[in-house]
């Protein structure tokens, strides 16, 4: 009996169909050289190790010159300010001793006439001394790399400095403020004015004193 014509179309079909789909393939193992991943990942670290030890010296340079530059500038700052100081200091000590003369020679009576209040007045010139490059380092961060002595040290002068300013301010004020007297009694204007420019006298030795302490260790410990 001959084949059926349709069951033999039928299997040649499902034979081409079979042979048309794609055929499942296994990945073949990767051929590596385990010489040549061992150099490949040294050379990764040794480029990030590098990496960062160049940040780490820019870094360092960087605050080795934030530091000389924020020393160089408040060196320069309390050499002038100690340098203005030099120049009104005996001027002031001079008006301060006046007018403590004047307190004692009439302590007894406590009285002081206008003529006699007006011998001893002068006008006082106005010594102000500058913060701007500690201001500076306290915005740019390089007041942090001193050395917490340093920090502290001109910590104080400036606020002995700040002080400073408001005395001389308040006396500038009392006199601005001073009126005739109905009495014509200048005593306790007198005790007051001389109070207040003994302080800034006072304040002004102990600024010069502390300029000079603080160029000394800029000098000896950062050679400026």
């Amino acid at each position: 009996m001959l084949p059926c014509p349709r069951r033999v179309c039928f299997n040649s079909c499902m034979r081409e169909s079979t042979e048309r789909q794609p055929r499942f393939f296994r990945l073949k193992p990767f051929d590596l050289d385990l010489g040549d991943v061992l150099v490949q990942t040294v050379a990764v670290a040794l480029g990030v190790i590098l990496g960062f030890a160049v940040t780490a010296w820019s870094e360092r340079n960087h605050q080795q010159a934030l530091l000389r530059e924020t020393v160089a500038n408040i060196v320069d700052e309390l050499s002038s300010n100690k340098d203005g100081m030099s120049h009104v200091t005996a001027e002031h000590a001079s008006a301060a001793k006046r007018l403590q003369e004047l307190v004692s020679k009439s302590r007894s009576s406590r009285h002081v006439t206008l003529a006699e209040f007006t011998q001893v007045l002068r006008p006082m010139r106005v010594n102000v001394p500058l913060a701007i490059a500690w201001q500076i380092a306290q915005n740019n961060q390089g007041l942090t790399l001193l050395p917490f002595e340093d920090r502290y040290a001109l910590a104080w002068v400036y606020q002995v400095q700040n002080v400073y300013n408001q005395r001389q301010e308040q006396y500038e004020n009392a006199l601005l403020s001073l009126s005739e007297s109905p009495s014509g009694n200048y005593y306790f204007q007198v005790v007051d004015l001389s109070n207040q420019l003994s302080s800034v006298v006072g304040i002004e030795r102990q600024l010069n004193d502390l300029y000079s302490q603080a160029l000394k260790r800029a000098k000896t410990e950062f050679k400026t």
